[in-house]
């Protein structure tokens, strides 16, 4: 869904945060299931793994649950949801030393990202896709996350640079090396 971002919605955030401070649960549901769908795509983009991704849309919105009180009513819901998701995947990343082989990761995993996006690609889109997340599973966690953030999850550079907590010129330099590194990448695996 390249362009649509998780602020598009009728039901302002904004609102059903206030109701969901006052203890209605029900208007928490709703902001949990509007947004659990772009949570999880981002966690799974980022780990390469269904049940650690559940985790982290798990621990995400329990977070979310605990800290509303303190949500800056001048952003966007999406952009401090966006934060909590990466700096757990981030913490996860770290704690794991994931920059392992994706096949030893995720290769039972890659199919259940494929069929949630099956409507939007077409078959040889999935595996350029599957390719790309493979190399970018070597990128340094920072270089990893920009990418996912802008190149797919589709977000602009400066809703990256508020997500990241990053200069534009850092996240641009980041975003940089890490197409670089995958654009090499591409390269070599072309030339075998």
């Amino acid at each position: 869904m390249k362009g649509h971002t998780i602020e598009d919605h009728p039901e302002n955030d904004h609102t059903l945060i206030r109701q969901s401070i006052q203890g209605d649960l029900s208007a928490f549901r709703r902001l949990v299931e509007r947004h659990q769908h772009y949570v999880y795509s981002l966690a799974f983009r980022s780990l390469l793994h269904r049940q650690e991704a559940e985790d982290i849309v798990q621990d995400t919105f329990i977070k979310v649950w605990l800290n509303l009180s303190f949500f800056n009513f001048r952003g966007k819901f999406t952009t401090w949801v966006y934060r909590i998701v990466v700096n757990l995947c981030i913490d996860r990343l770290k704690s794991k030393n994931r920059f392992t082989d994706y096949q030893t990761s995720s290769a039972d995993n890659s199919q259940d990202w494929m069929n949630q996006q099956d409507e939007m690609k077409k078959l040889e889109e999935k595996d350029m896709a599957e390719h790309i997340k493979m190399l970018a599973d070597h990128l340094s966690p920072k270089q990893r996350m920009v990418f996912i953030l802008r190149d797919l999850q589709d977000l602009k550079i400066e809703e990256v640079c508020q997500v990241m907590q990053l200069s534009e010129g850092s996240v641009k330099t980041n975003l940089y090396h890490a197409r670089n590194a995958i654009r090499l990448n591409l390269i070599k695996t072309e030339e075998r």
